[in-house]
């Protein structure tokens, strides 16, 4: 289950990054001069949303998580 989830999250980003991307990219070589660094401004704020992302996760839900499906396990069939 994991597994499926971090491939789910990778194909979304994915998904949002290379167009993302691809777009400032052609946007800062119409603008020219320093506007040709866009890409890595983008791409630093998909990192910084990510990040936040990650950091409001709190460690308790995470535990919270882990422990209802180690209950789950030991219930059993």
């Amino acid at each position: 289950m994991l597994y499926t989830v971090i491939g789910i999250c990778e194909t979304a980003g994915a998904l949002v990054a290379g167009p993302l991307l691809a777009m400032s990219f052609r946007a800062g070589l119409d603008w020219g001069g320093d506007w040709l660094g866009l890409p890595y401004i983008a791409a630093g704020s998909l990192f910084a949303v990510a990040a936040i992302a990650l950091c409001s996760i709190g460690q308790s839900t995470l535990q919270r998580i882990v422990v209802d499906l180690e209950d789950e396990d030991s219930e059993g069939p």
